[in-house]
């Protein structure tokens, strides 16, 4: 697993509180960003420097950057093989 640190960008009932329960799951240190839809957050400047489509979720692990949810969950369970989420990589 690579050092650095995964940072998820997550709305309260959207589509990305499944990645939320999963990375709860796996116990991933992560850093969590709640975005407030309703305010129009997914749609600053800043949150579309990540996202240009202002959808959750979006998941940011070094140079990576993951916003499809089962792309979430597969790139999740490659990162931490212990849980047997998935085949090994070299499986």
């Amino acid at each position: 697993m690579s050092n650095a640190r995964l940072t998820f960008y997550h709305s309260p009932n959207t589509r990305s509180t499944g990645v939320r329960m999963l990375l709860e799951e796996l116990a991933a240190p992560h850093d969590l960003h709640v975005l407030n839809m309703r305010a129009g957050e997914q749609t600053r400047p800043a949150y579309l420097a990540i996202n240009p489509m202002g959808k959750v979720p979006a998941l940011t692990h070094g140079d990576a950057l993951i916003t499809e949810q089962v792309a979430i969950y597969i790139y999740l369970a490659d990162l931490f093989p212990a849980a047997g989420l998935a085949p090994a990589l070299d499986d």
